[in-house]
């Protein structure tokens, strides 16, 4: 297989997360211990903060392997680093989240909700002192926010957020895991992709 047809499997593998995580939220698998309604369930709170530049995808790649895709659909820079609580050693990797915050937890809130993606890991800091912690690119972030008030909300320091994960986790996580191997094997054992 040539890296032309290496490119159109990760372009197709891309169309199906896309479908998967960000239009057919109710398509999967289906535990008995999920609510796979159109919207998140099982809320949590968390601390958040935010890495990386205001309107970037925070790292390039992180630790899960996913490289600069990050910045590019579908992850469109709605990632973020989890710590160690949620990200199991690397077995939450490109897990499907929705975060929120409330005006309650803060003024510049909008109360709606964002789905970011786990690709990468928060060693340090907040990450490790609270029981769940999400590390957001700037533009998850700010996407949390009152338009026009992101700035306001990047600026709060540790946010307080509420957190689901999302209940087509399964089937994202697998092609998400395949994309990696993927790109492992053609990286490391076929010269480069």
């Amino acid at each position: 297989m040539g890296l032309f047809d290496i490119s159109h499997l990760v372009i197709f593998s891309h169309l199906i997360i896309v479908l998967v995580c960000f239009i057919c939220p109710s398509f999967g698998y289906k535990p008995k211990h999920f609510n796979l309604s159109t919207h998140a369930t099982h809320w949590g709170t968390a601390g958040a903060t935010w890495y990386g530049s205001p309107h970037g995808a925070g790292s390039d790649g992180g630790s899960c392997g996913y490289g600069s895709a990050v910045s590019q659909a579908p992850f469109s820079s709605f990632v973020t680093g989890i710590g160690p609580s949620l990200y199991k050693s690397g077995k939450e990797c490109g897990a499907c989240y929705q975060v929120k915050c409330t005006k309650k937890m803060h003024g510049s809130c909008s109360g709606k909700g964002v789905r970011v993606v786990i690709t990468d890991f928060c060693p340090g800091g907040p990450c490790v002192a609270q029981s769940a912690h999400f590390d957001l690119s700037g533009t998850a972030f700010g996407s949390m926010a009152i338009p026009g008030q992101e700035q306001k909300l990047r600026d709060a320091g540790v946010l307080q957020i509420r957190y689901a994960r999302h209940a087509n986790y399964t089937l994202l996580t697998f092609l998400l895991s395949l994309i990696r191997i993927i790109f492992y094997y053609f990286k490391n054992f076929q010269g480069g992709v």
